[in-house]
This record gives C-alpha cells, structure tokens and sequence, in this order.
C-alpha cells in the first residue's frame, strides 16, 4: 500500500494476489477505481512532474494467463490521473526487491546488486 494526492484528496494504492490494483479516497473510505494488473508484489506512490502516479512491481508476466517467472521482474508506472500504464521497465531476477517515489519524482530501486535510480519521462 501507498499514499499520495489525486485531484487535491489523499488516496491510498493497494494491491493484491488477484491481480487488481486499487484506487481508494481516504477522506470517505470508498474504491475510486480499480485496474488489472500482474504486479501485486510492491507499490509506491508519488508525484512525477507535478502528476499523480503510482509504481507497481512483480515478478509476474501474462503468458497464456497470469504466471510466475522467476526469471522476469517488471515495474510499470501508472498514471493515477488518466488510470493508465505511463511506462514498464522488465528486467532480470536481481531487479527490484523495493522501490520508493524520492519527493524529486525520482524512482529509487534496490535489489541484490544494489541501488539504482531512474527518472520517468
């Protein structure tokens, strides 16, 4: 689960293992929006440029239906405001253990091998 603004209310991100992420107004508790997705793993939130978005991670790819890869993690970035993927990165089994929105709009990304960094454009 994560936190940001929308629209001047604050909202909560969440995500689960049915593959659903969900958009909920925290000032009345009520579901804004939901959105398929395979990356139930991790979620963080924030502003890019000024705008709502949202990060999810997994190691899940549709394959003939939802599967686990050990192999491919993936990290999609949603925008909060149109309720649409912004932008994927897919990488190796090293790639994301975690990730956080910086209040720069910049996405910090650990795994095993370290520390990386990556902006949204």
């Amino acid at each position: 689960m994560a936190t940001t603004v929308l629209d001047g209310r604050p909202i909560a991100v969440t995500g689960g293992a049915d593959h659903t992420m969900r958009v909920w107004d925290l000032a009345t508790c009520e579901q804004l929006y939901s959105r398929p997705t395979t990356e139930p793993f991790a979620i963080s939130a924030g502003l890019v440029n000024g705008r709502p978005v949202a990060v999810t991670s997994a190691q899940y790819v549709l394959v003939d239906g939802p599967r686990y890869d050990n192999t491919v993690r993936i990290l999609r970035v949603w925008d909060l405001t149109s309720r649409e993927p912004a932008g994927q990165v897919v990488d190796g089994p090293w790639f994301s253990e975690a990730q956080a929105l910086t209040p720069r709009g910049r996405l910090l990304v650990s795994s095993y091998a370290g520390l990386a960094t990556l902006t949204h454009h």
